[in-house]
């Protein structure tokens, strides 16, 4: 169990660490074209992370449909595979 363990450790380590910057104003952006595109139930902490994706230029790995959804109307990266 430590080899595993140990493993997923090194892969936790590895992931580029990007601090947090919330910007609410964008985030209440969003919630509102959700609203206006029928998107429903998308929670904040979606929209937090959707904010840091843009902002921030990276990739989105997600299965979550919110995203797949709100891509037709934000351009950023998802991969879902």
């Amino acid at each position: 169990m430590l080899n595993k363990d140990t493993e997923i450790l090194e892969g936790l380590n590895a992931i580029e660490i990007i601090h947090l910057n919330i910007d609410w104003d964008i985030i209440r952006d969003y919630k509102l074209m959700n609203m206006k595109s029928d998107i429903n139930k998308v929670g904040i902490p979606d929209l937090m992370i959707l904010q840091q994706v843009i902002e921030n230029k990276i990739s989105l790995f997600s299965i979550d449909k919110h995203f797949k959804l709100m891509q037709k109307h934000l351009k950023f990266d998802l991969i879902t595979k």
